[in-house]
């Protein structure tokens, strides 16, 4: 979001957005349906195709992805390939057990027979771990596109380690047959642009791997 806001409001400096939080963990759509909302911005766990949300139209801007992060200065940022089981008794700081981004991470555990890391601290909060991360022993957990876009991403590394590839869809959703100021427009377009720039960087910097390679 920040990144995204950054372009949009450099293109349109007169433009006043207004910004509220989605109840978690399912994605609350009903601010659209009340036309409270003019879109939202999310990754979307249900399938594009779900009845529930047939009264909706469904943009996939990108899909995002599941990695474990450190510090650059983190001893395991000098490994070249680590297995999972290896994680289990580090320092963890993760999000709450009922977000997407938890829930990736204990099926990757529970998928090799281990359970869940036990963290040290539990929070939503991005920069707050991103923090503990460049100054410190921790791990977490992190969609791919948090890392790819950081302002300090340079403190930060992808671990190389196997999880699961298990897309996200990043989407835009918006009321079906309603129409929108063209402002709405020129945001979802701004919206698309970063979208390219991730797909683009990920050309440069994988942010996954399987048993078969790399996926960027």
């Amino acid at each position: 979001m920040p990144p995204l806001l950054h372009r949009f409001s450099q293109r349109y400096p007169r433009v006043v957005v207004h910004i509220e939080e989605v109840p978690r963990p399912a994605m609350d759509v009903s601010g659209l349906r009340d036309r409270k909302l003019d879109l939202i911005l999310g990754r979307l766990m249900l399938p594009l195709t779900d009845t529930a949300m047939a009264d909706l139209s469904i943009e996939s801007l990108f899909h995002d992805q599941l990695v474990i992060a450190a510090g650059r200065r983190n001893r395991w940022a000098r490994r070249s390939k680590i297995d999972l089981a290896e994680l289990v008794d580090e320092p963890w700081v993760l999000p709450p057990t009922d977000s997407w981004n938890y829930r990736g991470l204990a099926e990757a555990f529970s998928a090799r027979g281990l359970s869940p890391p036990k963290s040290t601290l539990v929070t939503l909060s991005t920069p707050l771990r991103t923090y503990l991360l460049a100054h410190g022993p921790h791990l977490t957990s992190l969609a791919s596109s948090t890392v790819l876009l950081h302002p300090n991403r340079q403190s930060l590394k992808i671990l190389p380690v196997d999880l699961p590839i298990r897309p996200w869809h990043m989407t835009v959703l918006r009321l079906a047959n309603r129409t929108l100021s063209p402002v709405v427009d020129r945001f979802v377009e701004c919206a698309r642009e970063l979208a390219r720039t991730i797909r683009g960087e990920r050309q440069v910097w994988p942010v996954g791997r399987t048993s078969e390679g790399v996926t960027p």
